[in-house]
């Protein structure tokens, strides 16, 4: 549910502290929107995306309003602390580098949970805590030793 936003056009690169506007928009399309979707991931781990009404989803989104009263009290601290005005051009490059891994990563977890819809299932193993025997969803006897016997593997452990 990330939030997609350009980020502003490019000039050449430049030197010296960030500029106010530069802290606003690090902190409103890199920082806030990198730490919104964290804590949605974080708060909705294990629930299926797919149950979600597209009115709940339209209020996880912060909205610019929100968005704006957050950060700009950040953007002018930092422009006005010293340690963000000697180390800011770095955090502002580092903000736009990190933004980019960001969205290569939630690329990468959408194909995989794509994918994973489509991939045949594997059959689970159980393992009988007080005989030892293990037993699937296939056709598996159990073997000599505790071990089990299927699709014309014999597996067998010394120790049991």
């Amino acid at each position: 549910m990330p939030l997609e936003e350009p980020p502003p056009p490019r000039e050449k690169a430049k030197a010296g502290p960030p500029t106010l506007a530069e802290w606003l928009d690090f902190f409103s399309r890199i920082f806030l929107r990198v730490l919104c979707d964290f804590y949605i991931n974080y708060a909705f781990r294990g629930v299926d995306e797919d149950l979600l009404s597209e009115r709940e989803v339209e209020r996880l989104r912060m909205t610019d309003e929100e968005r704006q009263r957050i950060a700009i009290p950040l953007a002018e601290l930092s422009n006005q602390s010293k340690v963000m005005r000697k180390h800011g051009r770095m955090i502002v490059a580092s903000g736009g580098a990190f933004d980019a891994v960001l969205a290569f990563g939630v690329w990468t977890a959408r194909v995989n949970r794509i994918a994973r819809k489509y991939k045949p299932r594997q059959p689970r193993v159980r393992v009988n805590e007080r005989t030892g025997q293990t037993s699937s969803d296939g056709e598996y006897t159990t073997g000599a030793n505790g071990g089990r016997v299927g699709e014309g593997f014999t597996i067998i452990n010394p120790n049991t």
